[in-house]
């Protein structure tokens, strides 16, 4: 008989029952659904070879899209027939023989990539024997006509006379050579230069052989005159027979001084560093002719050398750049701004100085804390302090050699600073580096 009273046990075995039936089944019907989505997303959004991808992984710039050209062979795929816009390619599509989809090019940068493709043509093929170094034309007749000295030069005047006939004299002329020496023992020694100048970051004997230097060679514009003392933008102070006796001058013998002046120095124009302006910098002034005041360049072999840096304007978007901060030096060809010898990743603007390229490969070596600022500005303070030392000791050690009757022996000048002076600032900049240096290993540039 049957219980109408019995209920059916819905408990346990329900519930086992309903587990093992729809929980799996549910688990594979949602699992179908992700992988739908998906396959639906990755054939959206399927990426090609050579697309421009944003930050967030999505692309930039869809040739079919955005270039005219390609959108018009696109339709005419579909459709059939059509006209091709007789233009060229969009300058971030690929398919652009000018710019291979890199946008917009600068002069000087497409001047660089011929010179850089012209250069590895020539360096791919193997030298030839004519090439090769011998001495068969290292002769005494050749030496003799090389070091021949050269004659002056010779300027001639046509004048006119009332019979109209032309008479035409030559007059030799021949350039006086410059007493640097004597010139800036002759500032130096002048009560107002002196009160001019006390307050400046660098030594009153280079502030006065950088007068010098305007007064008689860059304020004139002689071009033979400027080539027979700089080398590309450097002058060397020139030791000299009387600066024995001249402790000021005697103290910046060897310093090097830089002319950054790439319009006249090299005669090449010097695009804007926005890549969205296309106009040309124009020289304004330089730091010293507005303030008086050069741009030390601290170096490992001796004492800072100093530079004078143009202040140069865009004519088309009004903006102002130093001859001598990153964004110039890396708008103009290697081969050039490579005489300005600081890397363009040290030549920062926030700072009051640069490092020379030999400092900085050693600091750079060096620079792996944060801890290590103290350490390289010493090096740099220790470095100025040996050159100082070698100066005196030179000094005295030709009076002794050579002792005057007559004469007193003037007394060498003392150093500028202490040990640690602007030593903040050295420890800012190398921190800056390391910092930098750091998030470009993260990065993997």
């Amino acid at each position: 008989m049957v219980n109408p009273y019995r209920r059916r046990p819905f408990g346990a075995v329900g519930i086992a029952h309903k587990e093992v039936e729809m929980g799996r089944q549910s688990q594979q019907r949602v699992n179908q659904t992700k992988r739908a989505y998906q396959q639906a997303q990755s054939s959206n959004t399927k990426k090609k070879k050579g697309d421009q991808l944003t930050l967030d992984g999505q692309v930039a710039f869809r040739s079919d899209k955005d270039c005219k050209v390609c959108k018009a062979k696109v339709l005419i795929s579909y459709i059939g027939s059509g006209t091709v816009p007789k233009r060229a390619h969009h300058v971030l599509c690929p398919r652009n023989t000018k710019t291979q989809g890199r946008g917009h090019i600068s002069q000087a940068t497409m001047a660089s990539e011929a010179e850089e493709k012209c250069l590895k043509t020539h360096f791919s093929q193997p030298v030839t024997a004519q090439e090769k170094c011998h001495g068969k034309y290292a002769t005494a007749a050749a030496a003799a006509v090389f070091f021949k000295p050269t004659k002056p030069t010779t300027i001639t005047n046509v004048q006119e006379t009332n019979d109209t006939t032309a008479i035409t004299t030559t007059t030799t002329t021949t350039t006086t050579p410059i007493n640097f020496c004597k010139a800036v023992s002759k500032l130096v020694a002048d009560p107002s230069f002196q009160e001019k100048h006390k307050a400046k970051s660098a030594p009153l004997a280079i502030m006065a052989f950088a007068e010098v230097l305007v007064d008689k060679i860059t304020r004139p514009k002689h071009a033979s005159l400027f080539q027979n003392h700089f080398n590309d933008m450097t002058i060397v102070v020139p030791p000299a027979p009387d600066a024995t006796n001249e402790p000021h001058y005697h103290s910046i013998v060897g310093q090097k001084l830089l002319l950054v002046d790439w319009k006249r120095v090299f005669g090449i124009d010097v695009p804007c560093p926005d890549p969205s302006c296309s106009g040309m910098l124009n020289n304004v002034r330089s730091n010293y002719s507005k303030n008086k005041t050069l741009f030390p360049m601290f170096r490992l072999d001796g004492a800072p050398s100093w530079c004078t840096a143009q202040k140069m304007t865009c004519a088309c978007c009004h903006r102002s750049f130093d001859a001598n901060e990153n964004a110039v030096l890396l708008s103009i060809p290697q081969h050039t701004s490579n005489c300005y010898p600081v890397e363009p990743k040290c030549a920062l603007t926030n700072h009051s100085f640069h490092l020379e390229r030999n400092a900085a490969e050693v600091m750079d070596s060096l620079m792996l804390t944060y801890a290590n600022g103290e350490l390289c500005s010493r090096l740099l303070h220790n470095t100025i302090n040996r050159s100082y030392l070698e100066r005196i000791t030179l000094h005295y050690s030709y009076h002794k050699a050579n002792p005057m009757s007559n004469n007193k022996v003037k007394d060498c000048i003392k150093k500028m600073g202490c040990l640690l002076s602007s030593s903040l600032h050295l420890v800012t900049l190398f921190e800056t580096c390391a910092m930098k240096r750091r998030k470009s290993t993260i990065v993997g540039e």
